[in-house]
């Protein structure tokens, strides 16, 4: 069996089984390389299922197991931040994580380009999931919406 295989059982089990192979492997819906979460199914406002996906590679095979994961999602998906060597996800974590970037790009220097294309990923970020996920406390969208709107046009 290969990794591309491991990525394309785990979008057909329902997300209510285990499996282990070599150095990736899936719980109900959550998808691991290594002991580190890399990939989260959460359910849309609409029913639907949606990736959550690490958006850094961690290490190159992880980086590879990202991409296997990404191409074998058959439907929708978000990168996101996601800390190495951690086993768990929780949806509030991770919004957690991409507020404290966007507080960070903007305490940063925007001029510089890595910094505003930052800032512009994790507000892109908030507003997916605002929109296909979790209402959001819209203060957390307003504080960065004006930034946004200057650096993004």
């Amino acid at each position: 069996m290969k990794n591309i295989d491991i990525a394309h059982e785990f979008f057909y089990t329902n997300f209510n089984k285990h499996k282990r192979f070599n150095n990736l492997g899936y719980i109900n819906n959550l998808f691991y390389s290594y002991s580190t979460v890399i990939g989260a199914v959460v359910e849309g406002k609409d029913g639907s299922k949606i990736l959550l996906v690490s958006e850094t590679s961690m290490s190159p095979t992880t980086g590879i197991h990202i991409a296997n994961l990404i191409s074998a999602c058959p439907f929708n998906y978000l990168r996101v931040p996601m800390q190495y060597g951690k086993s768990s996800f929780s949806l509030i974590d991770c919004l957690n994580d991409i507020a404290t970037n966007l507080d960070n790009y903007s305490n940063s220097k925007l001029s510089l380009k890595a910094n505003r294309k930052g800032f512009i990923e994790s507000y892109k970020q908030l507003l997916f999931i605002n929109d296909y996920i979790k209402e959001l406390d819209l203060n957390i969208i307003e504080c960065h919406r004006e930034m946004y709107s200057f650096h993004y046009n």
